[in-house]
C-alpha cells in the first residue's frame, strides 16, 4: 500500500550526522548574483510567540509583549506563501516567486545566526512542495514536506536533510495521495485521500521510516464535506485538530481514545499548532489564539495581518543576525531587447507622462521603478489570473521562463490608443484601440496595427476566435496617470 524505505533513511543518516556544521555541498550552493537587497533588523526571540508570513515577509511577535519585528523581503520577494521554524533558531519557508536562479516555489532555510538563506528542496514547474515540519532522527534533524505532482495530481510525503544528502520517500501509494502531513515526537500523521478529488479520507501514524504505528486514539479523518486539520503535538502522543461540521477543536490523546478535550469553535477551517499548548485556528470572521492552561482551553481574538498567508505559534527562540534576509544578498533580474520606439501621441499630460515612465523603466530594466508604477494608488487591477497589486513578481516569473512580457508592455505602448468613457464619471486611455472599441466598431486598420505585438495567425486567431479581442493583451491607465490595467489572458 505504502512505499516505506528504512534503508535510505539510514543511510541519509549516516550522510547528515557525519556532515555536521560544514558548509552545504554544490546542491544547496548559492547562485552568483550582482544586485545588492536590502539587510533587516536582528531578531532574538527566546520566549516563542507568533509569527505572520506572506507579502510582507515574516513578521515575528514575541510572546508576552514586546515589538513586532519584520524580516523583511526584497520588492520582489513577493508571498511567502508556507514557513515552518526549524526549531534551532531560524526558519523554513517557500517563496511564490523569486527572482533567483531558484526556481518558483523552492524550499529555503534561513538558519539561526546566518544571514543568507540556503537551498534545501529546488522546485519545479511541475510540482508543488509544502513544509510541513522538522523531525529528528538520531540526532540529525530532516524537513518533512509534501511533494504535489501538478500532472498526476499526487502528493507524496517526503523527508530531506536540512544540511545536505538527497530527499527520500516516507509515503506514496498509486492509490492514495498525501493531503496534508505533520510530525512531532519523531513521529508522522498523514492524512491521505483516494484520488482527486475524492471525499474518501484516512489518518496514517508512521514513524520516520514509513512504518505505521498503533495509535488507538487516532481520530476519523473526516465525513464527506467535512473539512478537518490535523496537527501533532511537540511529543507525538496527541492530536489537535479542527472538527469543521462539528464547529470544535478538539485535542485527541493517541494511546487513549477516552483522552479529549473540546472547544466550541464557529466557522472554523485550519489550526496550526506550536506542539504544546498554543495554537492559532483561522475562522470565517478572524484568528482566535488558542491556550491549554489548568486542564483546559480557552480562545481569543487576534488582530487580522494585512497581507498575511499564514500565522502560527512557536515555542522556543528564533535567533537571526542583524543582517539577516529572506533573499540571498544579491539577485539577478532579467531585461528585454524587444524596445520598438515610442511615438508621440495625443494624450492628456498625466497619462503621457505614465506612459513614457513604464516605457523608461522596462529600456533601463528598473523593475523597482515598474513595481512602483504598478503598485500606485491600489495597483493594478486583474480580470483573472493575478493578485491585484502584485503583478511584479508574475512578470519576473514569466520572464525567467522565456515569456518576454516587458517586450510585450513596451511593444503595447507603442500601439494607437483610445480613451474610453465607462460611464460612471471614469475615463481611461486603453493600448491598443481595438480592445477599447465595441466589437462592430472595430476596423481591420485596428486589427491590422496589432502587427507588431503579434503574428497575422495570431491576430486572425483573436479576430474571429469565440473570445473576440478579450483574448488578447491590452494596458490601461486612468486619465490622472494612474496605471491601473494589464490584462494577459488566453494568448
Amino acid at each position: 500500500m505504502h512505499k516505506a524505505v528504512p534503508m535510505l533513511v539510514a543511510s541519509l543518516l549516516i550522510g547528515a550526522c557525519s556532515a555536521g556544521s560544514t558548509v552545504p555541498t554544490a546542491d544547496t550552493a548559492l547562485t552568483t548574483t550582482t544586485t545588492a537587497l536590502p539587510t533587516t533588523t536582528a531578531i532574538v526571540s527566546p520566549g516563542g510567540g507568533l509569527l505572520a508570513f506572506g507579502a510582507f515577509g515574516v513578521r515575528f511577535t514575541p510572546k508576552g509583549g514586546g515589538d513586532d519585528v519584520t524580516l523583511t523581503t526584497d520588492p520582489f520577494y513577493e508571498a511567502v506563501e508556507y514557513l515552518v521554524p526549524d526549531r534551532d533558531g531560524g526558519i523554513v519557508y517557500v517563496h511564490r516567486v523569486t527572482p533567483m536562479a531558484w526556481l518558483p516555489g523552492s524550499v529555503l532555510w534561513l538558519p539561526g545566526g546566518d544571514a543568507e538563506p540556503r537551498l534545501v528542496v529546488a522546485g519545479s514547474s511541475r510540482t508543488q512542495l509544502i513544509p510541513r515540519g522538522i523531525i529528528e532522527v538520531a540526532g540529525a534533524r530532516f524537513l518533512l514536506y509534501i511533494e504535489w505532482d501538478m500532472d498526476t495530481r499526487q502528493g507524496s510525503a517526503k523527508l530531506k536533510p536540512l544540511l545536505a544528502g538527497a530527499p527520500v520517500t516516507v509515503w506514496a501509494a498509486a492509490a492514495e495521495s498525501v493531503q496534508d502531513a505533520t510530525t512531532g515526537g519523531g513521529r508522522i500523521l498523514l492524512q491521505l485521500v483516494e484520488g482527486f478529488p475524492s471525499d474518501r479520507c484516512r489518518l496514517v501514524l508512521v514513524d520516520a521510516y514509513g512504518l505505521e504505528v498503533d495509535a488507538p486514539g487516532l481520530p476519523d479523518c473526516a465525513e464527506p464535506g467535512d473539512p478537518r486539520s490535523f496537527q501533532l503535538s511537540s511529543d507525538g502522543t496527541e492530536v489537535w485538530y479542527i472538527d469543521g461540521r462539528g464547529e470544535r477543536l478538539v485535542v485527541q490523546g493517541l494511546d487513549d481514545p477516552a483522552e479529549v478535550m473540546e472547544l466550541p469553535i464557529a466557522r472554523p477551517h485550519g489550526v496550526r499548532y506550536d506542539g504544546n499548548d498554543t495554537a492559532v485556528v483561522s475562522t470565517d470572521t478572524g484568528p482566535l489564539l488558542i491556550t491549554r492552561s489548568h486542564g483546559a482551553l480557552a480562545a481569543e481574538p487576534i488582530a487580522v495581518v494585512e497581507g498575511a498567508a499564514g500565522l502560527l505559534p512557536y515555542t522556543g527562540t528564533i535567533a537571526l543576525t542583524a543582517d539577516a534576509r529572506l533573499g540571498t544578498g544579491l539577485a539577478e533580474y532579467p531585461c528585454t531587447t524587444r524596445l520598438p520606439a515610442l511615438p508621440e501621441q495625443d494624450l492628456p499630460p498625466a497619462v503621457a507622462a505614465t506612459r513614457r515612465s513604464i516605457y523608461e523603466a522596462i529600456a533601463n530594466c528598473d523593475w523597482v521603478a515598474l513595481r512602483e508604477l504598478a503598485t500606485a494608488q491600489g495597483g493594478i487591477h486583474y480580470a483573472v489570473a493575478y493578485e491585484p497589486g502584485l503583478p511584479v513578481p508574475y512578470w519576473i516569473e514569466l520572464m525567467r521562463s522565456g515569456n518576454d512580457i516587458l517586450g510585450d508592455i513596451a511593444t503595447v505602448l507603442t500601439l494607437p490608443a483610445i480613451e474610453v468613457d465607462h460611464g460612471d464619471g471614469a475615463v481611461s486611455w486603453v493600448w491598443p484601440a481595438v480592445a477599447g472599441k465595441e466589437e462592430e466598431a472595430r476596423t481591420d486598420a485596428d486589427w491590422q496595427a496589432l502587427l507588431p505585438l503579434y503574428t497575422q495567425e495570431e491576430i486572425d486567431a483573436i479576430r474571429y476566435g469565440p473570445e473576440g479581442y478579450a483574448g488578447g493583451f491590452e494596458l490601461i491607465i486612468s486619465l490622472d496617470g494612474t496605471w491601473v490595467g494589464a490584462f494577459i489572458l488566453s494568448v
